[in-house]
C-alpha cells in the first residue's frame, strides 16, 4: 500500500471514531455505558492521527490541511476521552478498593486468617447500635474462631433481640450450641431452648422453632444420616 492510500485508509478509520466518541462525549450519549466504546473509539482515532501524521512526515505534505481538519476534531476527541478515561479508571479503582459492603473488610480479613484484624474491624463497623444481621453473623463466626465463645454468644444474643423469624431463631439456637460444644455447658444450653420453646409457643413459629431445634441436636450429636432419615430426637 502507497503512503497516500495508507494516509486515506487512515482517515477513513479514524474520522468515523472521532465523530462518533466525540458526539457521544459531548452529549453524555447512552452509548457511553457500552463496555470498551471510549477505548475502542479512542484507539481507532489515535492509531489513525499517528498514522495520517507518518504519512505527512514522509514528504507527503498536500495532505497537511487534511491532516489538520482531522487533527481540529481529534484534539478535542483527545481531551474529552482522557478526562472520561480517567474517571472512568477512577471509579473502577474506588470500587475494587471499596468493598461491596462496609464490613467486607473485615471478612477478607477473616479469610486471610488475620482474626484479630478482623475482629476489631467487625467491632468497629459494628459498635452498639447496629443492626446489620448479616456483619453481626460474620463478627459472631470469627469470635468463634478466636475461641471467644461467650463473645460470640453475645453477638448472637443481639441477633435474636433486633430480629423476628427464621435468624432469630438461627441466632438462639447457635447460643445453645455454643454453650454445649465450644463451652461444656449442657444446662445453660438446656436452658437456652427451653426459654426459646416458651418464647414461640403459641405463635406461627413454634412448629418452624420445634424442626430446627431438632436438627441443633442431631448436630450436636454428629449424626452424618439424611435429616429426613433420623430419629426424633427432642
Amino acid at each position: 500500500m502507497n503512503p497516500v492510500s495508507l494516509f486515506y485508509a487512515a482517515l477513513i478509520i479514524g474520522a468515523p471514531a472521532v465523530l462518533f466518541g466525540l458526539l457521544a462525549i459531548i452529549f453524555d450519549m447512552g452509548i457511553l455505558d457500552f463496555p470498551g466504546y471510549v477505548y475502542i473509539t479512542f484507539g481507532a482515532a489515535t492509531v489513525a492521527a499517528v498514522g495520517m501524521l507518518g504519512v505527512v512526515f514522509a514528504g507527503y505534505y498536500s495532505l497537511f490541511i487534511l491532516y489538520a481538519v482531522y487533527l481540529a476534531l481529534y484534539i478535542p476527541f483527545l481531551w474529552g476521552a482522557v478526562v472520561w478515561i480517567s474517571k472512568d479508571v477512577e471509579a473502577y479503582a474506588r470500587q475494587a478498593r471499596v468493598p461491596v459492603r462496609p464490613w467486607e473488610t473485615a471478612l477478607h480479613e477473616e479469610r486471610q486468617g488475620r482474626l484479630e484484624t478482623a475482629a476489631r474491624l467487625y467491632a468497629e463497623y459494628c459498635g452498639e447500635e447496629c443492626e446489620d444481621c448479616d456483619a453481626l453473623r460474620h463478627y459472631a463466626g470469627c469470635l468463634v474462631k478466636m475461641e471467644r465463645f461467650a463473645d460470640a454468644a453475645g453477638i448472637y444474643r443481639r441477633i435474636f433481640d433486633i430480629t423476628k423469624g427464621p435468624i432469630q431463631i438461627d441466632a438462639g439456637l447457635e447460643i445453645a450450641y455454643i454453650c454445649e460444644v465450644r463451652m461444656g455447658d449442657h444446662e445453660a444450653a438446656e436452658a437456652q431452648i427451653r426459654a426459646m420453646r416458651r418464647y414461640y409457643e403459641g405463635t406461627d413459629l413454634a412448629e418452624k422453632f420445634e424442626i430446627e431445634a431438632r436438627r441443633l441436636k442431631v448436630r450436636i450429636a454428629g449424626d452424618p444420616r439424611p435429616f429426613e432419615e433420623r430419629i426424633d430426637l427432642a
